[in-house]
């Protein structure tokens, strides 16, 4: 099914950039057809300047109709438009596919003579995004770290089991540190239902490999926890190569990720980390950030 998604938030906080920036995205990376509904343009082609709730309700539902239109004809869909009703916005989630983004600024941009008190935040199954200090492509970035884009995987080893057992699916790596890349990879097997063993490979710290062997467990274990997802970490040996036998038991799955997660590495967050700027944090889940400038700060 074809998406619609859809940019809410007050004027000025950088629906219209981010909304054309996930357009250009989609139509370059994979050539999907998608159409562009602004709502200060809808008004000027409807004659629409009328900004009571009455003349605010008409112009979403003239939205809301025109996307989903749009998308039962093949097109996804990239909606920049205020709605601050969440009545509205929730009621249009309840019928069709659609990724709500939050877009937000404490930044002065000069159009807040424009804002409406009567705004309604969202509360669940959004993506939030602080523009706050942050380039257009920072945040389109972690527009694209939540959005669900499927991998390309192969498969060296055996048959897929049927995990009646609760077998675990196994990764292996360093982590250093752990971002939304390797969330993303483990939660290819989770979303079938497999639970996960996340072994981290015992090394001394160094340039590369800033964390401590604690450090990078405890953070991956707090982000599972507080998604209350079923795996497990452990510490092994550093390893010196991955090997396997013919006619093996299990799956050896080789995952291809997306452009929109293959951007993320570690060596780009410490980079990041090092220069002072805050592109790293579109990469890294909010619930481990400070636990990271901790770490490197103590």
């Amino acid at each position: 099914m074809n998406t619609i998604y859809w940019f809410t938030g007050q004027p000025g906080h950088g629906k219209t950039v981010l909304s054309k920036l996930l357009k250009d995205y989609l139509e370059k990376n994979y050539e999907r057809q998608v159409h562009h509904v602004d709502g200060d343009d809808l008004r000027l082609i409807t004659n629409n300047q009328n900004y009571t709730r009455e003349g605010r309700y008409e112009n979403i539902r003239k939205a809301q109709n025109i996307s989903h239109y749009l998308q039962n004809k093949g097109f996804d869909v990239v909606v920049s438009l205020v709605a601050p009703y969440k009545e509205l916005r929730e009621e249009l989630k309840s019928r069709t596919k659609v990724v709500e983004i939050y877009v937000h600024t404490s930044d002065i941009r000069g159009r807040e003579k424009f804002h409406t008190n009567e705004y309604e935040k969202p509360e669940e199954n959004f993506i939030d995004i602080d523009t706050t200090g942050v380039s257009p492509e920072e945040s389109l970035n972690k527009i694209l770290s939540h959005l669900d884009i499927p991998w390309s995987v192969k498969n060296h080893g055996g048959l897929p089991t049927d995990n009646k057992d609760k077998k675990r699916a196994i990764f292996i790596g360093r982590y250093q540190p752990y971002h939304y890349g390797h969330i993303k990879l483990i939660e290819q097997k989770l979303n079938q239902g497999i639970p996960a063993l996340v072994m981290v490979r015992d090394i001394e710290p160094d340039e590369k490999n800033p964390f401590t062997t604690e450090e990078t467990v405890d953070m991956i274990r707090k982000y599972h926890k507080s998604k209350n997802q079923d795996v497990e970490v452990i510490v092994i040996s550093d390893i010196e190569s991955v090997n396997y036998g013919r006619g093996v038991g299990y799956e050896i799955n080789e995952f291809t990720p997306p452009n929109n997660i293959g951007f993320i590495s570690a060596t780009k967050i410490r980079d990041s980390i090092k220069s002072g700027n805050e592109e790293w944090k579109s990469m890294v889940d909010e619930s481990i950030q400070d636990d990271i400038i901790n770490y490197l700060t103590k």
